[in-house]
């Protein structure tokens, strides 16, 4: 069975079945792929920022400052590339960097 949400609890995709956009069907081993995806995406997209005062918002819970800077294509390129080999997210390698280079 399929864990669908909290709320909800699971589905027994044989039993249920569920139709994709495009016609097909959803298997067990497609929401299993799902869902490991998503993880390794929330995980990326939400990195842990570091506890101390300086580097952190206001509140545990609280979002950093946003900067925004333009850069060539090529350097957005070679970002994004690296990000993906290390499974980092593009912010988390530029926090590395800035991190790097004012230290």
């Amino acid at each position: 069975m399929t864990k669908i949400g909290a709320d909800v609890g699971y589905r027994d995709l044989t039993r249920d079945p569920v139709v994709l956009k495009d016609g097909s069907l959803l298997t067990e081993e497609r929401a299993a792929e799902w869902d490991l995806e998503i993880e390794q995406r929330l995980r990326r997209g939400r990195p842990t920022i570091d506890q101390d005062a300086e580097t952190r918002g206001s509140g545990p819970r609280s979002h950093s400052p946003q900067v925004s800077a333009r850069v060539p294509r090529a350097l957005l390129a070679k970002l994004e590339e690296r990000a993906e080999a290390e499974g980092k997210s593009t912010s988390e390698i530029v926090r590395e960097a800035l991190r790097a280079y004012v230290a």
